[in-house]
């Protein structure tokens, strides 16, 4: 009967061990599992966040380059117009030296001339040409300056300008240069022999003067056209 009980029990045990060695093979096995599920939510965790950190910092740099490219075309935009701006500014200047040369200050050579042959003034025509040629070498010396400066910004804009900008620019300076040697022809005619015994400019003279004052706005209105484009690109 002993034996039979023994039996037993050790049946019972090594049934209850089976059990248990069985209970804690699967504890184990899903205690690794979830420690590599958990393993696993972590790496991918990382991951994430190196991938959020990675773009989080290109968007930034994105960011930043098209910060700077703003402040940079700005800073052209400005550049360019205040160059643009200063330099029609001395074209007007200069052109408007000429003018204020031959219809202000050599008008009133014009009259004396006219009122000493027509003997209402007392200055000789001998007085009036020493005025005259007093007057045009500072007038000359005046232009000369101008034209020095005026010179000067057209090849530091020629740096930055497009192509159609430059053949303007040129087109517009050689119809300048043309109304100075125009002003030169009209002091030198004023000058001679001719103008002392009839003291008026020929028709010729006068007609190319109205003739170049044309070609000269209608290539500045073309070249300022053509400056708002260049800006508008910016």
């Amino acid at each position: 009967l002993w034996e039979i009980k023994l039996n037993f029990i050790s049946l019972l045990l090594s049934f209850l061990f089976g059990i248990l060695t069985m209970y804690l093979t699967a504890y184990t096995k899903e205690k690794g599992k979830v420690k590599a599920l958990r393993e696993d939510v972590a790496k991918i965790e990382d991951e994430k966040q190196k991938v959020i950190s990675k773009y989080q910092k290109e968007i930034e740099d994105l960011k930043k380059f098209h910060s700077l490219d703003i402040e940079k075309r700005k800073y052209q935009y400005e550049s360019k117009k205040t160059q643009y701006y200063q330099f029609m500014e001395k074209i007007d200047s200069y052109n408007g030296c000429l003018l204020r040369v031959l219809t202000e200050e050599f008008s009133q050579i014009m009259l004396s001339y006219f009122a000493s042959r027509n003997g209402v003034s007392s200055s000789s025509p001998e007085k009036l040409t020493l005025e005259f040629n007093e007057k045009a070498q500072k007038a000359i010396a005046k232009i000369q300056k101008q034209e020095a400066e005026l010179f000067s910004q057209l090849n530091s804009l020629k740096l930055s300008a497009n192509a159609e900008i430059i053949t303007l620019l040129e087109k517009l300076v050689f119809d300048i240069k043309y109304s100075k040697k125009h002003l030169e022809d009209v002091l030198n005619y004023i000058g001679s022999n001719n103008f002392k015994f009839s003291p008026s400019v020929p028709e010729e003279l006068l007609s190319k003067s109205d003739n170049n004052q044309h070609n000269i706005l209608e290539t500045k209105e073309k070249l300022m056209n053509a400056l708002r484009l260049d800006l508008d690109k910016i």
